[in-house]
Formats: structure tokens, C-alpha cells, sequence
């Protein structure tokens, strides 16, 4: 999902909740670390591409490939530091981002 649609979802999630409502999110989320983002995405293509050839299903690996391709193009790629600002700007606060694996990770704010 682009950035800009990242932050307008965020908003609208931030006007629905009430006051001390908690918003949590698991997502694709790029480290701030452009160099173990780079590790973590190639890690992450091997195993989808390597995945769906091993199940005989070239035409997913494809399709997979070319939607993380897409995906990590710079209007897409949503950092952990963008993250926490925009959550911030909006007005949640507490904002944590845990429980990262390679290209994943939550976030949780308070409104």
C-alpha cells in the first residue's frame, strides 16, 4: 500500500477510536537499517520464489516476486521511523514498534 494511503487509513483508524482506544498493526515495515532492510527483503524473495517453484506453482512465484518488487519501490517502503512519526503527528501517542520478523513488524499506539 502506498505511504500516503498508510497515513490516510491511519487517520481515519485515529478518529474512529475512543479516547485510550489502542491501535495495533502488523505489516510489512522496513528497519530503519537500509542495509538489514535490503538483507531482510532478499531473504524474503528467495524463500517466496523458492517456495511456490518447490510446490510447482511457477506462476505464483511470479506474481509474488513482482508484487514485493512492487512493494519496495520508495512510494511504497514504510519505515519503523516513519512509523512512529506519523502515528505521532496524527496524535496517537505511546507509539512502539515490536515483535519484528525480517520484514515484519507491529505497531501499537494509544490514542
Amino acid at each position: 500500500m502506498p505511504r500516503v494511503w498508510r497515513r490516510e487509513m491511519f487517520k481515519a483508524i485515529f478518529a474512529a477510536l475512543k479516547p485510550g482506544g489502542v491501535f495495533i498493526n502488523a505489516d510489512k515495515m522496513a528497519p530503519d537499517d537500509e542495509k538489514k532492510h535490503r538483507s531482510d527483503f532478499i531473504w524474503q524473495m528467495k524463500r517466496i520464489v523458492q517456495a511456490h517453484i518447490s510446490a510447482g506453482r511457477d506462476d505464483l512465484a511470479r506474481e509474488w516476486l513482482l508484487h514485493y518488487l512492487r512493494d519496495n519501490q520508495p512510494e511504497y517502503i514504510f519505515t519503523e521511523k516513519e512509523a512512529r512519526e506519523v502515528l505521532k503527528k496524527i496524535g496517537f501517542a505511546q507509539v512502539k514498534i515490536f515483535g519484528r520478523s525480517r520484514m515484519d513488524a507491529a505497531v501499537v499506539a494509544k490514542k
